[in-house]
C-alpha cells in the first residue's frame, strides 16, 4: 500500500510483520494536530471549514479506493490537520495501515485472515464513526469509509465535535444542501449512499464552499 499515492495521505513507508510475527506500521513524519483535537477545542467549524476538510479526506479515500483497499478506521483520529500558506487548514489521511496489513497477513494464512478480517477492525474505529454493515460482519466495501466521512462532517458542523443529523443540523443553521450530503453519507444503508468518495466530493464541491 505504500505505492498509493495522494498529497491527501500521510506517506505510509512500510508495513508489515517483523520475524516474531508482531505487526508494525511505519508513516513518515509530519507536525500538526488531529481532527479529533480539533473539534474538541473549535468546533463548530464553519460550513466552509468542514467542508475543505472533507474534501481532503475524500479525496485521499478516493485514492485509497481505487488501489482496492478499504481504510476501515476513519474516525477524526485518523485525520491529521496541517497549517498552509493561505491560512486554512488542510487535511491528511492517516491510520490506514490496517488495510496493508491485511493483505500481507492474507498472503501468510489466507484462511485464518478471511474469517478474522470482519471482527478484527472493530476495535479500532469509534463507535459513532463506525457503519452498521460492520455489526454484520460484511465483506469490506468502500462506502463504509463514506459513512464515517459522512457522521464527520456532521461533527465538524456541531457544537463540541458531537454529531448531530437532521433537524438538529438545520437549527444550528446548517444549509438544507450540506445536511442532505451529510443524510446521504451517513445512511445506514449502504446502497443509499454516494457511490464513491469522488462523487461525495463532487457534491461537496458542487455546494461552492471550498
Amino acid at each position: 500500500m505504500s505505492s498509493v499515492a495522494s498529497p491527501r495521505l500521510q506517506q505510509l513507508i512500510d508495513a508489515g510483520l517483523s520475524s516474531e510475527g508482531v505487526a508494525y506500521v511505519a508513516y513518515s513524519y509530519v507536525r500538526g494536530r488531529s481532527l479529533a483535537s480539533a473539534l474538541y477545542k473549535d468546533a463548530p467549524f464553519s460550513v466552509a471549514a468542514a467542508a475543505t476538510v472533507l474534501c481532503d479526506v475524500l479525496e485521499g479515500l478516493a485514492a485509497i479506493h481505487q488501489s482496492g483497499f478499504v481504510h476501515r478506521a476513519l474516525s477524526p483520529e485518523s485525520v491529521l490537520l496541517l497549517p498552509s500558506e493561505a491560512g486554512v487548514e488542510r487535511a491528511l489521511l492517516t491510520n490506514f495501515g490496517a488495510s496493508a496489513l491485511e493483505v500481507e497477513r492474507f498472503k501468510h494464512d489466507p484462511v485464518g485472515v478471511s474469517r478474522e478480517l470482519a471482527a478484527a477492525p472493530r476495535a479500532v474505529i469509534p463507535l459513532p464513526y463506525r457503519p452498521p454493515e460492520r455489526e454484520r460482519d460484511e465483506v469490506p466495501d468502500p462506502r463504509e469509509d463514506l459513512f464515517s466521512a459522512g457522521v464527520m462532517l456532521a461533527a465538524m458542523l456541531a457544537p463540541g465535535g458531537l454529531p448531530r443529523f437532521g433537524s438538529d443540523l438545520l437549527a444550528l443553521g446548517v444549509p438544507a444542501s450540506v445536511e442532505a450530503i451529510v443524510a446521504r453519507g451517513a445512511h445506514a444503508r449502504r446502497g443509499a449512499r454516494f457511490e464513491s468518495a469522488a462523487a461525495m466530493r463532487n457534491a461537496l464541491l458542487s455546494h461552492g464552499t471550498v
